[in-house]
């Protein structure tokens, strides 16, 4: 009677044990990628995070997902080489290094639109006017497109009104993130020339500091922040820039 209890007791620790070794081993699969990368040999992988887990055998060689020569192998990790855990793909690679600069930098930023950032009145022989305004343009607006043709710049904006000859033009622009259309009727100057009463900005400038540099693949990184208009406070929307040298005074 008490040996079939024993036994009984042993199964039950036994199959305890078991089922806490499968937890282990499954949390320990799950935690771990399907491919790693190491810069020596693949059958020598180590993860200096889970010193516990170490490579059991290594199988046939597969082509690595890469158009760089990188040796790879499927290769078995297992848990204080003893019990299997998971086969993984090891990638050897050569190490990246890269310089750490902390050298400033400028940057020229050309925005994705025109920003409405103020607006001038004019004055005809019916009164004050701005047609902007009368169209519902506000300050901090985004203007994308008008009559159909991209704005990227002060200078599309008033070839556009220009080309309108006086009529009214289609206007497309963005607020908040919405996408929003007004039709803006310009007015002629003193000299015949169409104005729609409104000072838009198509570009920034600023520094920044440079953190690292990887001079064999002409990669940097550089520290920054989103860049604000400094009349509306509205982010820039980025189109395009160039980095610059910088002589800070």
């Amino acid at each position: 009677m008490h040996r079939h209890k024993f036994l009984r007791h042993a199964a039950a620790v036994l199959a305890a044990a078991a089922l806490l070794a499968a937890v282990v081993l499954a949390g320990l699969a799950a935690a771990l990628p399907d491919t790693l990368y190491t810069d020596g040999p693949a059958a020598e992988l180590e993860i200096a995070s889970m010193p516990y887990l170490t490579v059991k055998k290594r199988q046939g060689s597969v082509a690595a997902d890469s158009t760089t020569p990188d040796t790879s192998a499927n290769v078995t990790l297992t848990l204080f080489g003893t019990l299997p855990v998971k086969t993984v793909r090891a990638v050897s690679t050569e190490r990246r290094t890269v310089q750490v600069c902390g050298t400033p930098f400028g940057v020229k930023m050309f925005s994705d639109g025109a920003l409405v950032v103020a607006f001038s009145d004019r004055y005809t022989a019916l009164g004050s006017e701005n047609p902007a305004k009368a169209a519902g343009l506000r300050l901090g607006d985004l203007i994308v497109s008008a009559n159909g043709r991209p704005v990227r710049s002060n200078e599309d904006l008033t070839a556009a009104i220009q080309a309108a000859g006086g009529a009214p033009l289609t206007v497309v622009y963005r607020r908040s993130g919405a996408r929003h259309t007004a039709t803006l009727t310009p007015t002629a100057d003193e000299s015949g020339h169409y104005k729609a009463g409104v000072w838009v900005r198509d570009s920034g400038a600023g520094i920044g500091t440079m953190s690292f540099v990887d001079p064999q693949r002409g990669t940097f990184a550089g520290l920054g922040h989103s860049i604000s208009d400094a009349d509306t406070g509205a982010d820039l929307t980025l189109l395009s820039g160039e980095i610059v040298p910088v002589t800070i005074t």
